[in-house]
């Protein structure tokens, strides 16, 4: 499997990522707001998703931090008066009718959601491990307290050396039933503060491991020894894609924990091999964890993460906000 560049290829990935990015960027207005997003994906995908437009964010950085900036505060343009924001935008147009079979676009009855009250709480610990990991990362970046210590002490298993997948309530020390070991036990090692001996338990009783999740193109999203795992995406007419192909925004999060603990040369490796399937099938949405074939959907924005793997912005330990913090962008670039 070849390098990611390379001196035959010198700034090539670097080129595919911009080109990719750039096809994929949609701007416009709509009710008096100017918008401006990366779409996942220019054919499936047109519309604003939440987490894809911040990793998207994570990669205009590199080109042009104005659109990085873009990008998020047109999710934020879209939140409601409680301050929701929703998983997926319509910015350009309705959504289709066979998305409409299964998105909830009006009701939000139950819910509940007060963005102030859940501040004045203390903030979130939300069900899934790595979205708490996404948030204490923003909070970290924003200067704000670190939620990592809430992270150990609702989530870490010390027996397993592991991350529960769902958060527990404190006084719930029952048994709970097995659930497949995903990518998602190994996220908050991206966490910059998570305590060191704890941080290497994941790394080398399970990330480091061949027969778990240090394949050809590691991480797979589920565990290659649990039952669970499967390097197809499709189980007969349903798209299963997080029960074992690589994703990249996943390699990316767990590479950082490497570097973080000095694991060089493993994420160096990490680097060569995640390079290589980019290198053969171009960005696409997930890879094959041993062949590294592409998968899903193709010219997917978020896999120009990829580029952050070879080539670390010194700047990444501190926020990419400070300079950001003067007032709101005055265009959205064309």
């Amino acid at each position: 499997m070849e390098a990611f560049g390379g001196e035959a290829a010198e700034g090539e990935p670097r080129d595919v990522c911009r080109a990719t990015l750039e096809r994929n960027w949609r701007q416009g207005w709509r009710d008096g707001i100017r918008y401006g997003y990366t779409a996942p994906s220019s054919g499936r995908d047109p519309w604003q998703w939440y987490w894809d437009s911040c990793f998207a964010a994570i990669a205009w950085r590199r080109f042009d931090p104005l659109r990085a900036r873009t990008e998020l505060e047109s999710l934020l343009a879209a939140a409601t008066a409680e301050g929701f924001i929703g998983h997926t935008i319509f910015w350009a147009g309705s959504v289709s009718p066979v998305r409409s079979l299964f998105y909830n676009l009006r009701s939000r009855t139950g819910l509940d959601f007060d963005v102030r009250r859940i501040a004045g709480a203390g903030g979130p610990l939300l069900c899934g491990t790595a979205t708490n990991v996404l948030h204490g990362l923003s909070r970290i970046a924003l200067g704000r307290a670190s939620i990592t210590p809430r992270i150990v002490e609702r989530l870490y298993d010390e027996r397993r050396g592991l991350f529960h997948q769902i958060v527990r309530k404190r006084r719930d020390r029952r048994a709970v039933p097995r659930r497949a070991v995903t990518w998602a036990a190994l996220s908050p090692l991206a966490l910059p503060d998570l305590p060191e001996d704890i941080g290497r338990r994941p790394v080398e009783e399970h990330l480091l491991d061949p027969d778990r999740f240090w394949t050809p193109v590691p991480p797979p999203s589920v565990s290659a020894e649990d039952p669970g795992f499967s390097r197809s995406d499709r189980f007969l007419l349903l798209r299963r894609y997080w029960r074992g192909p690589t994703w990249i925004n996943a390699a990316w999060l767990v590479w950082l924990g490497l570097v973080r603990l000095g694991y060089d040369v493993e994420a160096a490796e990490m680097a060569r091999r995640i390079g290589g399937a980019v290198h053969g099938a171009g960005l696409r949405e997930y890879y094959d964890p041993f062949t590294g074939a592409g998968m899903g959907a193709t010219d997917f924005s978020w896999s120009a993460l990829a580029m952050e793997l070879p080539d670390p912005d010194p700047a990444a330990r501190a926020s990419h906000l400070v300079e950001a913090r003067s007032g709101p962008a005055e265009r959205v670039n064309g």
